[in-house]
């Protein structure tokens, strides 16, 4: 007698292949975003050194400018208390200091363009992070929807296995009253032969 049980499902036996894709995917996905975040705080590190750049220059030009006014007030204080002969000599001196008054303006300008050059250079790295952001936060919904994904397949295959094992205890079941029934013929058939 063929003892043989039909275990076919009324849904298909999930395969390991969508777990598999989704896994591979998912993992790239992880790979990328780590990168992108490994820039964010890169260019985060590169950002705060610009400003703290920018911070000293603009704390030198404040003090610049401010010792460029002192000297002026003290050569004029000098300028005035001094005798005429003494005033051709400072006139030189004066001339020098001017100059050099001149040449400190000149880098506090000079200062003053690099600064606003690295502002403009800080706003365009800012704007990257924000892309880079926004691409981050893309790539973490899509892999929420592949954690939803594969936590749906997980359960439709715990499902598949409770549907499996439900069929193997009724064939087991089917099985035993159809050996029974076997058996309880064949001692009738005897019994009517005899």
């Amino acid at each position: 007698m063929n003892k043989s049980c039909d275990f076919t499902s009324s849904k298909p036996i999930l395969t390991t292949n969508n777990s598999t894709n989704h896994s591979k995917k998912r993992k790239t996905v992880q790979n990328a975003l780590q990168k992108f975040q490994a820039e964010i705080i890169e260019n985060q590190k590169h950002i705060k050194i610009q400003s703290s750049i920018k911070q000293q220059v603009i704390d030198q030009i404040a003090q610049t400018k401010k010792d460029i006014r002192n000297i002026q007030k003290y050569t004029q204080a000098i300028k005035n208390n001094q005798p005429r002969d003494q005033k051709l000599t400072m006139k030189k001196e004066l001339k020098q200091e001017s100059d050099q008054i001149n040449k400190l303006q000149a880098e506090c300008q000079q200062y003053q363009r690099n600064c606003n050059d690295s502002s403009l250079k800080i706003l365009k790295e800012l704007r990257k992070l924000t892309d880079l952001q926004r691409n981050v936060n893309q790539m973490q919904n899509e892999l929420r929807i592949q954690q939803k994904e594969k936590e749906k397949i997980q359960i439709d295959a715990i499902n598949q296995r409770k549907i499996i094992k439900n069929q193997e205890i009724r064939c087991n079941q089917l099985r035993e009253i159809t050996e029974f029934n076997y058996d309880k013929f064949l001692n009738e058939t005897q019994k009517l032969n005899n």
